[in-house]
């Protein structure tokens, strides 16, 4: 696999309140549930309806213009320049299978992790991935242009790795022309709310339905983070991040 990709946009976190009163930082949101993203937090339960939350925070690490081999977090919807070297940083708040996938401007697609020849791994809660996982780094590339990059995080190991396969499925579930109206309906019943404190409060105050799934956003110093909610225990949604990669001269 050729050390080279392209940038990176796009900002998906957390940073409000479990209680809807206080800031609530990412390792509150970790403490919130357990290693199978069950929600442990009862006043949460009770407020929201959900038994499930779970997710991955992720973060782009450039490398330091004058301090070669020293990565620190970038703001991934920046414009990235060509001979910029940079990593890609994925926490799992749960225990999680860790996908992560880059498609091209020709939309060919190139698997990343795991690669070829091995299994997803299975990042346990708390547990970190960093990719280049052997010391180099990636490269943002002429020509010009914006590349898509796809984090997905399973609670359990997809039956294919293909990258064609992981582009088609949206968050909550595998895409397939048989899952459109299952698709549609899940559609009508999720919302995407910017922080947990904010989706509290609208459930709280009848704004949205309790138990209503919840895809929760907002940018984080500590990463974004990524979560989808269930009001199943079994619920076993995928969760998928993308990202515009935009790069120049």
């Amino acid at each position: 696999m050729t050390r080279c990709l392209m940038p990176l946009a796009a900002i998906i976190a957390v940073s409000t309140s479990l209680h809807a009163t206080e800031p609530i930082s990412l390792d509150q949101i970790r403490h919130a549930v357990d290693g199978d993203g069950r929600v442990t937090d009862a006043q949460l339960r009770r407020q929201t309806g959900w038994e499930v939350l779970r997710g991955f925070s992720w973060r782009i690490e450039l490398e330091d213009s004058e301090r070669r081999g020293w990565f620190q977090p970038a703001d991934a919807a920046r414009v990235f320049r060509h001979g910029q070297r940079f990593r890609v940083h994925v926490e799992a708040f749960c225990d999680l299978f860790v996908y992560i996938l880059v498609k091209n401007a020709d939309g060919s697609t190139v698997v990343l992790l795991p690669e070829p020849g091995e299994k997803a791994p299975r990042v346990a809660k708390g547990a970190k991935v960093v990719l280049p996982d052997d010391g180099t780094a990636f490269r943002f590339e002429p020509p010009a242009g914006t590349e898509g990059l796809r984090i997905v995080g399973s609670p359990v190991e997809l039956p294919w790795i293909d990258g064609g396969e992981l582009f088609k499925i949206e968050n909550g579930q595998e895409l397939s022309r048989q899952e459109e109206d299952t698709l549609a309906q899940l559609k009508s019943v999720r919302r995407q709310v910017k922080g947990l404190g904010n989706a509290v409060r609208a459930i709280t105050a009848g704004e949205l339905a309790k138990g209503c799934e919840v895809v929760l956003t907002e940018s984080s110093p500590e990463g974004n983070l990524v979560t989808l909610t269930s009001t199943s225990p079994d619920a076993n949604p995928i969760i998928v991040c993308d990202v515009a990669l935009r790069h120049d001269d």
